[in-house]
C-alpha cells in the first residue's frame, strides 16, 4: 500500500516546489478574488442533499447507469 502512494507523494512534492519557484520568479501569478460564500454554501448543500437521496455523487450514478443499472438512470435526471 505504501509503495503505491510513494509516486503520488513524489509528484505532489515536485508540483509544490515547482509552483513555488514559478510564482516567486513571476512566471505565474495567483489571482486573488473573494470567495462567493453564499454560492459555495448553496452548492455544498445541494451536493450533499443529492448525495443523500441517490446514494452517491453524479459521477457514480453515471458509472452505474453505464453498467446498465436501470435504477441509476432516473436518479441523475
Amino acid at each position: 500500500m505504501l509503495a503505491a502512494a510513494a509516486p503520488i507523494a513524489v509528484a505532489v512534492a515536485i508540483q509544490m516546489v515547482g509552483f513555488y519557484v514559478l510564482s516567486e520568479y513571476g512566471y505565474i501569478t495567483i489571482p486573488s478574488s473573494p470567495m462567493p460564500f453564499l454560492a459555495t454554501l448553496a452548492g455544498a448543500l445541494l451536493f450533499g442533499l443529492s448525495m443523500g437521496i441517490t446514494g452517491c455523487c453524479l459521477t457514480g450514478q453515471l458509472f452505474r447507469a453505464g453498467q446498465g443499472l436501470i435504477s441509476a438512470t432516473y436518479k441523475y435526471i
